[in-house]
């Protein structure tokens, strides 16, 4: 049974790292301006993709207007701390976001850190986002069904995913299990904005689960967690 133990996160951790992923989404989001003009241009003279969510959606075609990923710096940001605090160094590691939307904290992280970047993407149009203009290798995918071998990948960042608004129990166990076999001796499965509570962790097969606080004038009532090998 895995044991959670809790780790504090103090403003002088968060603030600094959200700041950097700011930046790196000015710089981003100039870059994604031509693809998402495209998108934005076929929605137009399309009537059946008019009532589409601010966000993406799949169906018929998947669109995303939100290139640049604004709207999610903030958990990006709480994985990226997360992922620091569990693995200081990531240069030469084999990084990999499951739903990475069009690439924005992956760049980021290729750029900034020196690590090897893979993301797995419902999308195919926001995956497609990210190859063109992050530089990102994507594969079209779901996190239910990594397209990883077995003990091939140092940290895996899934924000959202390990929570019941998007999977019930029998699917969060087999993301843990997904995830755990593909990670290597000693790495993380990093989940931004987790909802999973006991028993699902605990029964889990990491050997340690950290639970991260983070001020509360940036997030409260929410649990972020961190799995590791």
């Amino acid at each position: 049974m895995s044991k959670i133990e809790t780790r504090k996160i103090s403003r002088d951790d968060y603030f600094p790292l959200y700041d950097e992923l700011v930046d790196h989404s000015s710089a981003y989001s100039r870059r994604c301006k031509e693809t998402a003009q495209q998108f934005q241009s076929k929605l137009s003279k399309n009537p059946l993709w008019l009532q589409l969510s601010p966000s993406y959606v799949e169906g018929p075609v998947g669109i995303m207007l939100d290139y640049n990923d604004m709207a999610e710096l903030g958990s990006y940001a709480f994985s990226y701390v997360m992922l620091m605090s569990s693995m200081p160094s990531l240069s030469g590691k084999r990084i990999v976001h499951a739903g990475c939307g069009p690439g924005l904290f992956l760049s980021f992280l290729k750029e900034t850190k020196g690590c090897s970047a893979m993301g797995v993407e419902k999308s195919r149009y926001m995956a497609e986002i990210a190859r063109k203009k992050g530089g990102i290798d994507v594969v079209h995918g779901d996190a239910l069904s990594l397209p990883l071998q077995n003990e091939s990948v140092d940290a895996i960042i899934a924000n959202h995913f390990l929570c019941h608004d998007y999977f019930n129990e029998p699917q969060l166990a087999a993301l843990l299990r997904e995830s755990w076999g593909a990670l290597r001796s000693g790495g993380s499965l990093v989940a931004g904005m987790s909802s999973i509570g006991n028993p699902p962790l605990e029964e889990s097969p990491f050997s340690k689960v950290y639970s991260y606080q983070f001020p509360v004038e940036v997030i409260s009532g929410v649990r972020n967690i961190v799995l590791v090998k």
